[in-house]
């Protein structure tokens, strides 16, 4: 489990051993204890995948998320919190809207648009730019931005049970089949 919290970023998964604990890894020493207290043993692996990690009584990470939710106080996450209330280090603001728009990437409206992403045509996601020539990646991404949709070019994707399609005004539509 990935967890990008106000004071840091966190992967937790069970521990090998035993399933009462959780090893928690970290990118940075402090995320760690930023989020469990400063009386956890943080261990430094060179060479892991993640530097940092701590075995971590399953009952203790549960309650302290538990509490991390109960106390949240913000209303956007990396712009206002994550930066400020993290600690400080080298790339983590990338790192946090680089996520962001990667995951952005799997909802077929990008964030802030009303428009069907050109790169999820048929309900076919295309995961990795380099997956199409640059060229038409970019004809089809510059279409996409700076050309009004026309009523007769309509653009459909399928998300779960439902089917969208560009409604040729700048919007989307539910299509009923």
């Amino acid at each position: 489990m990935w967890l990008m919290l106000d004071t840091g970023f966190i992967s937790i998964v069970e521990h090998q051993e035993s399933p009462d604990w959780l090893l928690v890894r970290s990118r940075v020493k402090a995320d760690i204890t930023n989020v469990f207290g400063d009386d956890i043993e943080v261990e430094t692996l060179p060479g892991a995948d993640y530097l940092y990690r701590s075995i971590i009584d399953r009952d203790r990470v549960a309650n302290t998320l538990w509490e991390k939710i109960w106390t949240l106080d913000y209303a956007s996450h990396a712009k206002d919190i994550a930066i400020k209330r993290s600690a400080p280090a080298v790339g983590r603001s990338a790192a946090y809207y680089a996520t962001w728009t990667a995951m952005s990437k799997m909802q077929p409206i990008p964030p802030y648009s009303y428009r069907i992403d050109p790169l999820q045509q048929d309900g076919e996601e295309i995961w990795w730019e380099d997956e199409i020539p640059a060229d038409d990646w970019m004809s089809r991404r510059e279409r996409a931005r700076f050309t009004e949709p026309t009523s007769d070019a309509r653009e459909r994707v399928r998300v779960g049970d439902f089917e969208l399609e560009d409604d040729g005004e700048g919007g989307v539509r539910t299509v009923t089949e």
